[in-house]
């Protein structure tokens, strides 16, 4: 088979002349010669298309390569694919005491790339988009991000509205409870209620050992006096 410079067909042999097909190139077939058919430019001459194999012309994906034909087989097992994460920043956790910027380091070796958020394509930037700081991860094996995710993201994010009984007033003891996507460093702290502020729905907790914060009142349980001056 060779390629015709006239009418851009892959033809036989039979379809040539004798000296035509002898010609390296810009031949023609003998039909375009008695139709006085000039010879294309190069430019626009067609490449004789390649002949697929049986196993390419039955495969869907036909033309995908690499990673793309990955996303596409899952596509359409409805599993998403997804691109390892990009190289986090080496000082992306240096604004953190030595001990806590090495605990982060270590959670970040192991962050699952199905979970990177979209705009933050490295692992650091995914994990402060998602608030995981060193206390919501203390207590918590190191990789473990099911317990991570179950015991603490979604418990941090959940809409809670604990109540108390009678009401809650000033002078009371609190412990702060997960829920409303509260920071996780408040959670579990102790504090004194000090004033209810009617602009913010909060009331305003003396912490125990630490600073003053605004904290909804559905995240504040009464505690003991005794409880409260424990631990």
């Amino acid at each position: 088979m060779k390629l015709c410079g006239a009418c851009c067909n892959d033809l036989p042999k039979e379809s040539f002349s004798k000296k035509q097909w002898q010609l390296k190139q810009y031949r023609r077939c003998t039909a375009c010669i008695h139709a006085d058919r000039d010879i294309l430019p190069i430019q626009k001459q067609k490449e004789p298309e390649k002949k697929m194999t049986l196993r390419e012309r039955n495969d869907p994906l036909a033309g995908l390569e690499g990673f793309e034909r990955l996303q596409a087989v899952g596509n359409a097992l409805g599993v998403t694919i997804i691109k390892g994460a990009e190289p986090s920043p080496p000082d992306a956790w240096d604004h953190l005491p030595p001990n806590e910027r090495d605990l982060m380091k270590k959670w970040e070796e192991t962050f699952p790339p199905t979970m990177l958020v979209p705009g933050h394509p490295t692992k650091s930037g995914s994990m402060k988009a998602l608030a995981i700081r060193p206390a919501l991860v203390k207590g918590i094996r190191i990789g473990n991000w099911y317990a991570l995710t179950t015991q603490r993201i979604m418990k941090a994010d959940a809409p809670v509205n604990y109540v108390n009984n009678p009401p809650l007033s000033r002078g009371d003891c609190v412990e702060i409870l997960p829920g409303n996507a509260i920071k996780w460093e408040l959670v579990g702290q102790k504090g004194i209620i000090m004033d209810y502020f009617d602009d913010d729905d909060k009331w305003g907790i003396e912490i125990k050992g630490g600073m003053p914060s605004l904290v909804m009142a559905g995240n504040l349980k009464r505690i003991s006096y005794e409880n409260f001056t424990q631990g």
